[in-house]
């Protein structure tokens, strides 16, 4: 493998990264100045287009107050599963400004009983055709 080509190992790290700074709320700028980089390392850290070393892994998920396997979290076997298709596209609408504030919004919903019918309500609305 070329020493600078994305893996799909990079790229799971990245969106992980990616999400848990989006999920505190933190800029680019904070996560960059907790670890002593430039916020543009983190925009490269965060497409996947540098790897970040093990030492500036460590001190990331310090800041992010995540162990370290969180980075790793959801790969099969320990390795990037070649059919992530769903996956990513998980990864991506996570990732994006309506799937944070979806995701929010969903978790502010305490009561079991109403989060079971918003899934209800969703599986619905996924059956039918829109107008």
């Amino acid at each position: 493998m070329n020493p600078r080509s994305i893996s799909d190992l990079d790229l799971h790290i990245a969106a992980r990264l990616r999400l848990r700074r989006t999920m505190l709320k933190m800029s680019q700028i904070e996560l960059a100045d907790s670890v002593g980089v430039t916020f543009q390392q983190i925009q490269k850290y965060e497409r996947g287009s540098n790897r970040i070393g093990a030492g500036r892994l460590y001190e990331l998920a310090g800041t992010l107050k995540v162990p370290v396997t969180y980075f790793y979290d959801g790969l099969a076997n320990g390795a990037p599963d070649h059919d992530t298709t769903s996956d990513r596209q998980i990864m991506d609408f996570l990732n994006s400004a309506q799937g944070l504030l979806f995701v929010r919004e969903f978790l502010a919903v305490k009561d079991p009983r109403q989060q079971t019918a918003m899934r209800a309500l969703l599986r619905a609305l996924e059956s039918k055709p829109s107008v």
